[in-house]
């Protein structure tokens, strides 16, 4: 009885092409490389990191500690991006197309992965806490405060980050702020147990009792924002640099950079309007290098933000099952919270918020402990 054959019992396209039998060796070999191919470094590293801190506290009162901690940490072998053919500088041949007996456009720009990341991060951390603390007819009250004032550096932020790559001939040339670096930030939290069980004697014990208050305020400092020339990359194109890395030239700063208020339409000094974080003007491409801007230079708009959560706990049988119902309120004040601008030079938005972070959310949720 004849059967179907599966996909892979089916003859091969090519005559050639059946497991047991090799190519022929007058194969045509056309190009290799290209976009959307990567490659990997055969001696790839597994990446490694290096973490130290040192914590200094004081009790200043009762139930009531300052802490001061330096929290630092050192990473080696990142994984990162960078085309292992590029043009030899100052002639329009790819390195890889300069082996006897190869095509001159056998080989295109070949993104590799490989282990050519660094970064390190520095911290200070101030805070102030006091375990929970009876107030008497204020109910009970704990909370904690604390600052830090860090800074990541990187010479590329991780594959598939915005800053991915590196160039060819120098590896530490982007070196800057990581794409992630916050370098201040801020939180207040508290924890305070209300008082009605005490105001409302008379009231019934599983209405007037198990309130609490958990408010939250944060403040953080934007990300940075890298400007890039906005070059395409072609694969006979040796772009400003000489070495066929366009795509990751920096932009050119002909002009001082003021940053506008996002809430507020502004009129760039092309003559468009809109809700511009900063004139588009003063960047522009360059023509020869990586450009004059320094990767990650500046930074969007930081964000303030103040969340709020309300439970309730009722003893529902003897200390043994217990019920609590929470809301949160994410965002209480429903407050703007600015994304950073377009920072694509050739994209018709450039300077330009046109994206913000999660608007009030409220979420109500209850948990039966038994």
């Amino acid at each position: 009885m004849p059967r179907l054959k599966l996909q892979s019992e089916r003859e091969p396209h090519h005559p050639w092409a059946a497991a047991d039998q090799p190519p022929p060796k007058d194969v045509p070999f056309q190009t290799f490389g290209g976009s959307g191919l990567y490659f990997i470094d055969p001696h790839l590293r597994t990446p490694y990191i290096h973490q130290y801190n040192l914590s200094v506290q004081r009790e200043l009162a009762r139930n009531t500690v300052v802490e001061v901690d330096y929290m630092g940490s050192d990473s080696h072998k990142l994984t990162g991006l960078y085309d292992q053919n590029p043009f030899i500088l100052g002639t329009t041949t790819q390195l890889f197309n300069t082996q006897p007996g190869v095509n001159p456009n056998a080989f295109r720009y070949m993104d590799t992965v490989s282990n050519l990341g660094r970064a390190n991060y520095n911290s200070l951390v101030v805070g102030l806490s006091r375990l929970t603390t009876d107030l008497g007819r204020l109910g009970t009250l704990g909370f904690g405060v604390n600052y830090t004032h860090g800074k990541s550096i990187d010479n590329e932020s991780g594959f598939r980050s915005n800053s991915s790559r590196v160039p060819y001939y120098n590896h530490n040339l982007f070196r800057g702020a990581s794409d992630y670096d916050l370098s201040q930030y801020f939180n207040a939290h508290a924890v305070w147990e209300l008082p009605f069980q005490k105001a409302w004697t008379r009231g019934p014990a599983r209405l007037t009792r198990g309130w609490n208050l958990y408010p939250l305020v944060s403040y953080r400092t934007g990300l940075p924002i890298n400007i890039r020339s906005g070059i395409s990359r072609t694969a006979t194109r040796t772009g400003p640099s000489g070495a066929g890395d366009p795509n990751i030239v920096q932009a050119n700063l002909v002009g001082l950079v003021a940053t506008y208020d996002p809430h507020l339409v502004q009129k760039a000094g092309n003559g468009r309007t809109g809700n511009f974080y900063f004139d588009p003007t003063v960047f522009v491409a360059p023509t020869a290098g990586y450009g004059t801007l320094g990767r990650n230079a500046f930074r969007g708009p930081g964000r303030t933000n103040i969340d709020l959560s309300i439970s309730k706990l009722t003893n529902l049988s003897a200390e043994r099952v217990r019920l609590e119902i929470i809301g949160n309120f994410f965002n209480v004040f429903n407050h703007a919270q600015f994304n950073n601008p377009q920072n694509s030079i050739t994209s018709g938005t450039f300077g330009q918020i046109s994206a913000t972070g999660d608007p009030r959310i409220i979420q109500v949720a209850g948990r039966l402990t038994f």
